[in-house]
């Protein structure tokens, strides 16, 4: 793993990276394709995601070996209180032959399996719906929000995620330690 690490949404066959973070001269360096500025809540999403970088790898709280680097750092956006952008963010949307579609990360759409181009496919994150839900619910727990009002920020299949997550936490008893 090098130093630099990366956002990307795919677009087509060919991907583009949209945030960077990387070390120059010993300084932490952020770089953003300031195309995704078309969608302020996306963009919100991927700067977040580097920032989260330069306190993980850039403060040197991560050793170098890491292999859930990335994962880690989307866990950390949601500790930060990011979580809200990072989750909506990490979606698929692919143009399919039904129309579009919504599909978590790491599903494969159409055009995946086909090697055909119906349209644009986006992803942005390393963590599905479920795990962003049940970290979102750990962080609504430990502040005591049983019930978020920054939840109705969520899409629908988030919000449900993060109400099942909490309803779990609830009636489990466990103690979320810091």
């Amino acid at each position: 793993m090098t130093a630099s690490t990366s956002a990307q949404i795919a677009r087509s066959h060919a991907p583009a990276w949209v945030g960077t973070y990387h070390h120059e001269d010993g300084h932490a360096v952020i770089s953003l394709d300031l195309r995704a500025r078309e969608d302020p809540a996306r963009l919100t999403a991927i700067i977040a995601h580097e920032l989260a970088h330069v306190r993980l790898r850039g403060e040197g709280r991560l050793p170098d070996w890491e292999r859930e680097e990335e994962k880690l750092t989307d866990l950390l956006t949601v500790h930060l209180g990011m979580g809200v952008f990072t989750a909506n963010a990490a979606h698929t949307f692919a143009r399919t032959a039904h129309g579009w579609s919504a599909l978590p990360m790491g599903d494969l759409t159409e055009q995946m399996l086909a090697g055909s181009f119906l349209g644009t496919t986006h992803h942005l994150g390393y963590l599905t719906d479920r795990q962003f839900g049940y970290a979102l619910a750990c962080w609504a727990h430990l502040r005591g929000e049983p019930t978020p009002a920054w939840a109705r920020h969520l899409t629908p299949t988030l919000r449900a995620e993060l109400l099942r997550s909490l309803a779990y936490l609830h009636n489990s008893g466990r103690e979320l330690g810091a």
